[in-house]
């Protein structure tokens, strides 16, 4: 019965490592996507008072436009999906530490948690996927215009890719 107890909170030591390392890795990338977001409005600003003397001009803040809202509403779902994975870590916690004995009704609550936990966290890093992909779209439309680039399509390129 012991040798049970101490293979049990193994498995589940390990197991919380290891959704709290996917979820930092989560937040890291949260991050990077806010940090993106708040340079695309940045860049935005600077479009939104210049003249236009081309309409590929007009296009480009279009389509930032388009990115920016895009990423608007990913880092919205992204932060429900990160306040509802928090409760359910948070029950996970309380259920873990919990030292009454480890009946079938908690280890199943324990099993559901983990499997919500990873629900959320494959939306989360679905979301994050999709974000890069509309980002690297974007860039590969300033990018196609080859020579005719201008230096501000350079820079865009340059702070994105980093």
């Amino acid at each position: 019965m012991i040798a049970k107890e101490v293979c049990y909170g193994r498995d589940q030591s390990e197991k919380l490592k290891y959704v709290c390392n996917e979820t930092a890795y989560l937040d890291k990338s949260y991050i990077i996507l806010s940090q993106i977001r708040h340079a695309i409005k940045s860049i935005k600003g600077k479009y939104k008072h210049k003249t236009f003397s081309k309409p590929s001009e007009m296009e480009r803040l279009v389509a930032l436009n388009a990115l920016d809202e895009a990423l608007d509403v990913s880092m919205e779902d992204m932060c429900s999906y990160f306040d509802e994975m928090e409760d359910k870590m948070e029950k996970l916690q309380n259920f873990l530490s919990d030292n009454v004995t480890n009946s079938k009704e908690k280890l199943d609550k324990i099993n559901d948690l983990y499997d919500d936990i990873e629900d959320i966290q494959l939306f989360l890093d679905y979301i994050i996927t999709e974000s890069e992909d509309k980002i690297y779209a974007f860039l590969h439309s300033i990018q196609k215009s080859g020579k005719n680039q201008k230096d501000d399509d350079k820079g865009i390129i340059l702070f994105l890719n980093a």
